[in-house]
């Protein structure tokens, strides 16, 4: 018998490895590449680029959604994939906190069968681009989906407020709507 190890790098800065503290922005094509020059410039370091697949599940009655929680698997364009449960979500001067509890898979489908066995099944799918950079203490997302392109800053939240300055971003224009809330929206015809 042969074990399997699955080795994933997580591209997010979690503080204290479990809590996700992030800022987002809209953005569009121009704006990541203005983005991109100004992290060249100023020495960021390009983590990489990944595609991923990124499908909700619930229960029938609505609950994860219904307490803030988001539970989510992600598969890789690598082939890995990511069990993810994220908390509620609080908002302060456009920074989210939120606890985030992940786990690495070696037998995807096994783990889609446990989560059909307890009672949750896909409720929302959404493919995303993302490129990530290392910048100043924090990580740099640069993010393409369906409905748009978005620019997410997570690490310490001081850190994310001068990631933030140094770039040129204003903490009084982040978005709040994660990308679920977004993509129901999209699919439902509404401006996202």
């Amino acid at each position: 018998m042969h074990a399997r190890v699955a080795v994933v790098v997580y591209h997010g800065a979690m503080v204290d490895g479990k809590i996700e503290i992030e800022a987002k922005w809209r953005a569009d094509e121009q704006e990541h590449e203005r983005l991109r020059a100004a992290l060249r410039r100023a020495g960021a370091s390009h983590i990489g680029a990944v595609r991923e697949i990124n499908t909700i599940f619930d229960s029938i009655d609505g609950a994860v959604r219904t307490r803030g929680q988001v539970l989510r698997v992600r598969l890789l364009d690598d082939g890995d994939s990511v069990l993810t449960l994220k908390g509620l979500a609080t908002y302060r001067e456009g920074i989210k906190t939120r606890e985030e509890t992940e786990l690495h898979l070696t037998d995807r489908d096994a783990m889609l069968s446990i989560l059909s066995s307890l009672g949750f099944s896909p409720v929302l799918e959404y493919e995303k681009a993302r490129e990530s950079w290392d910048f100043d203490g924090v990580v740099v997302e640069l993010d393409t989906l369906a409905f748009g392109h978005f620019v997410e800053i997570e690490g310490p939240e001081d850190q994310i407020r001068r990631g933030a300055e140094l770039l040129g971003l204003d903490m009084g224009k982040t978005e709040r709507r994660g990308y679920p809330g977004m993509m129901r929206a999209h699919q439902a015809g509404e401006r996202v």
